[in-house]
């Protein structure tokens, strides 16, 4: 009978992908870039319904659309205009949302990184969906904690070598005169 265990078998046991259980994460920040957004969807739009609408009635007062079915259909037509720049609004904030969200996990993350790494801890790394965003500065923070593990490892290890406490103290000060301070 074959084992269907992946790691009796000697392959590496898979991780389930990692899924936020929020949608609103940083809800000040995601709530701005939405309102933001919305925001500038809503000036555009309504500039077009504007120049729609103006147009229309420059052409009503002008003399040039006598026909009542005919103004009867320009009108008709704006409102329709309007009604989907309202609806256009709608789907504007929810994508706006959306984008707000695959910025704020990772910022929300890398927040909770550094308050680890606040707190000493060299180990916990940076990780984020594959489709999230700030992939960048995840993979710069996660160098930055690996090069400071291994110059505080370099330090304890110069701290631990028997031999006179004369030369360990000098190799200890040369390790953490790399550091800025």
């Amino acid at each position: 009978m074959k084992d269907d265990n992946p790691a009796a078998a000697g392959a590496r046991p898979t991780r389930p992908m990692f899924r936020r259980k929020k949608f609103v994460i940083k809800r000040a920040f995601q709530f701005k870039i939405a309102v933001i957004m919305f925001l500038l969807f809503t000036l555009s739009a309504f500039m077009v319904w504007w120049e729609v609408y103006s147009s229309f009635q420059d052409l009503i007062r002008q003399g040039l659309v006598h026909d009542p079915a005919a103004i009867r259909l320009v009108s008709d037509m704006t409102r329709v205009v309007l009604y989907k720049v309202i609806i256009g609004l709608v789907i504007v904030w929810f994508l706006a949302l959306l984008l707000s969200h695959y910025l704020a996990g990772p910022l929300y993350r890398l927040e909770e990184c550094l308050k680890l790494l606040r707190g000493g801890d060299l180990v916990h790394r940076a990780r984020l969906r594959p489709h999230d965003e700030l992939k960048g500065l995840a993979a710069v923070y996660n160098d930055s904690v690996e090069a400071i593990q291994k110059r505080v490892k370099a330090i304890k290890d110069a701290a631990s070598q028997s031999g006179d406490a004369r030369s360990a103290l000098e190799r200890i000060q040369a390790l953490v005169n790399e550091f800025k301070i």
